[in-house]
């Protein structure tokens, strides 16, 4: 009772515990590093500049004014001339950035004996890059701000200066980021070639794979319909024939069975053989009507010709697969088997004798679907009168019509030139055959089947065929030329 409520999980040690946190933090810093990538590449936009002057981010200049506590130069900056004894400075020009001044009579020579005038100027010409509060200082000073003519000419040489260095920058920007932006469309360009290629790809595959599946599933239901079929060259090729030492006759029985059922049985006539080694074929052409999911089965036997015994030696069977033969009933042609002969295995309703030796060898035959322009098979109904009627299973190929029936000798009606095939009554599905002797009405109770009963007994599904098959073949050469 103990024991049953013990668990005897194993404990994970210390140095596990340890590398299984250690792993947990290095994926989760992965994905989160993966994540903020995608995430970047996601919301990635090349940037756009729109710039219509190269100055509209240039850096204002904020010139220092001169400091009015300290001391200015004592003589006139021009002439020279002693202006310490005047302390109010009253008929000079001060520059606001500079501690230089100018007498009354050079400010006239240099036209400058209005101090408003020349602050104005100076406002005017220089002042247009200055900052926003130097500009408002020049305006509240009412003119009395001035800037001498060397102050101007080092502003404006430091302002071309940085003119130039400001174009530099913006044409260096504007050449990395032109870059940028080209590098993104080309990467998006190429991804979306890259996309476009794949989505295209998909499509034909997919159009490739539907294709293919409703090919087969149109040919699974094609060969499922009746086919007229003809068996013909069977060879044989046997080790050795046992039997007494005088001759012995050689024939083949083909059996179709549908499941464990025999649907038809044939026969061929019998060749002489020796005891030794035996070859042997049959110019015996058997014509059938089948789907493919039938069974083909060759069974040989021999009899011995000169004596009275009526036993029959089983000499080896070989079984063909009907469903190899969906490929032919599309192509239209003919196949070509051989198999080896061995043990029965599907018993055909027969009695045999078998030998202790076994004798087998090889059989070969062909099998060759009739083509459905001049072909039909199915169930067709003979009309005697209104209330009676007589059910055959119809077979027309090679322009003759064989109708057979459960416990009833088969009919034979050849379509000649001279056989008529009209409408009896057209409304109730009724159609006839006049041959020169005797008149046949028949009937089906599909009304589709019906309809190409007639045009296949009559040779219009051929003859449609056929123009429709020309027309198109002149509008293709009309169409190269």
């Amino acid at each position: 009772m103990i024991s049953s409520q013990l668990s005897f999980q194993p404990r994970k040690c210390a140095w596990s515990n340890k590398f299984i946190s250690r792993r947990k933090d290095v994926l989760e810093e992965e994905e989160n590093r993966r994540k903020a990538l995608e995430t970047e590449r996601k919301n990635y936009r090349p940037r756009y500049f729109t710039s219509p002057s190269f100055f509209d981010d240039l850096r204002v200049m904020n010139p220092v004014a001169f400091i009015s506590s300290k001391k200015r130069n004592g003589h006139c900056s021009v002439c020279e001339k002693s202006l310490c004894i005047e302390k109010s400075y009253s008929n000079a020009l001060l520059c606001d950035l500079c501690p230089s001044l100018f007498c009354s009579s050079c400010a006239e020579s240099l036209k400058t004996n209005s101090v408003a005038s020349l602050s104005q100027e100076c406002q005017n010409t220089n002042s247009q890059y200055f900052s926003t509060a130097y500009r408002r200082r020049i305006l509240e000073s009412e003119g009395k701000i001035w800037i001498c003519p060397t102050c101007t000419r080092e502003v404006m040489s430091s302002l071309d200066e940085e003119m130039l260095r400001l174009r530099n920058d913006r044409l260096k920007r504007m050449a990395f980021f032109s870059a940028v932006k080209i590098q993104a469309n080309c990467l998006k360009l190429k991804a979306r070639r890259n996309y476009s290629t794949l989505l295209t790809g998909i499509v034909r595959l997919q159009a490739v794979f539907r294709g293919r599946v409703t090919r087969s599933t149109w040919r699974k239901e094609f060969a499922s319909t009746l086919r007229v079929l003809r068996i013909k060259n069977i060879e044989f090729s046997l080790d050795q024939i046992p039997v007494s030492d005088k001759k012995s006759t050689v024939s083949c029985i083909v059996t179709v069975m549908n499941t464990d059922r025999s649907i038809w049985r044939g026969e061929t006539h019998g060749i002489s053989q020796k005891q030794h080694k035996a070859k042997g074929k049959w110019n015996d052409c058997f014509t059938l009507h089948s789907n493919t999911h039938v069974t083909f089965i060759f069974t040989l036997h021999a009899k011995e010709s000169e004596t009275s015994s009526n036993r029959t030696i089983f000499l080896g069977q070989h079984v063909f697969d009907g469903t190899l033969l969906s490929r032919c009933f599309f192509t239209g042609k003919s196949i070509k088997c051989r198999g080896e002969l061995a043990n029965r295995s599907v018993d055909i309703g027969q009695r045999f004798h078998f030998l202790n030796k076994k004798t087998y060898g090889t059989l070969s035959f062909e099998i060759h679907p009739i083509s459905n322009i001049d072909s039909k098979c199915g169930p067709l109904q003979e009309v005697f009168s209104v209330l009676s009627r007589k059910n055959y299973n119809a077979v027309f190929y090679d322009k003759t019509l064989h109708l057979s029936s459960v416990g009833m000798p088969n009919l034979s009606l050849p379509i000649a030139i001279g056989t008529h095939i009209t409408w009896a009554d057209e409304k109730n599905g009724l159609f006839k055959i006049e041959l020169d002797q005797s008149s046949y009405i028949f009937t089906c109770r599909n009304k589709d089947d019906l309809h190409c009963w007639v045009n296949k007994l009559t040779g219009k599904y051929k003859q449609e065929l056929e123009n429709a098959t020309a027309q198109f073949r002149n509008q293709r050469i009309q169409g190269r030329n």
